[in-house]
């Protein structure tokens, strides 16, 4: 059995010209149990400040699980379900009904970035049924732009999909 590590990294008014800094917390859980992975989160919130701190009133929130490729949960290459429905429970929890989700990635090179890849790459992870989740969307846009970081020493331009953009 692997063991469960999960990190939360929190951007907020990140933008080329605006660096602003990212909150990052790690911790250890024992299983996906789901109210396990939320008395953990909530523990990780907490620390960084509060989730109500960190969201303000947002009403649309990009999640950037990692989904590096069409792989069963089980074998923990990509960010597992019931980690992902947590951070929306509690995301709801705070922000309400109302808030607009969007789950979106740009998977490794294994998985084309094409619609139909990416409805594949939902299902085999078993992301699914977080759509049926009022406000949750598994983003299908698979536009993206070209972003150039004047003062960066090594890379200096990075190929970004169009909805971390408009998050």
């Amino acid at each position: 059995e692997f063991v469960k590590y999960f990190m939360i990294i929190f951007t907020k008014n990140i933008t080329v010209k605006n660096r602003g800094k990212a909150l990052v917390a790690v911790k250890k859980c024992s299983s996906y149990n789901i109210l396990e992975l939320s008395e953990s989160l909530y523990s990780i919130f907490e620390i960084m400040g509060g989730l109500k701190n960190l969201l303000g009133n947002a009403k649309r929130i990009l999640l950037k699980p990692n989904l590096l490729s069409p792989t069963d949960p089980s074998l923990a290459v990509t960010t597992h379900p019931y980690f992902i429905k947590a951070i929306i429970n509690a995301i709801k929890e705070t922000c309400g009904d109302n808030c607009n989700i969007i789950i979106a990635d740009s998977p490794g090179v294994s998985t084309p970035h094409t619609k139909k890849d990416l409805k594949n790459l939902y299902k085999v992870c078993g992301l699914l049924p977080l759509e049926k989740i009022k406000g949750v969307t598994l983003n299908l846009d698979t536009s993206f732009s070209n972003v150039t970081f004047k003062d960066a020493l090594v890379l200096k331009k990075l190929e970004v999909i169009n909805p971390v953009l408009n998050a």
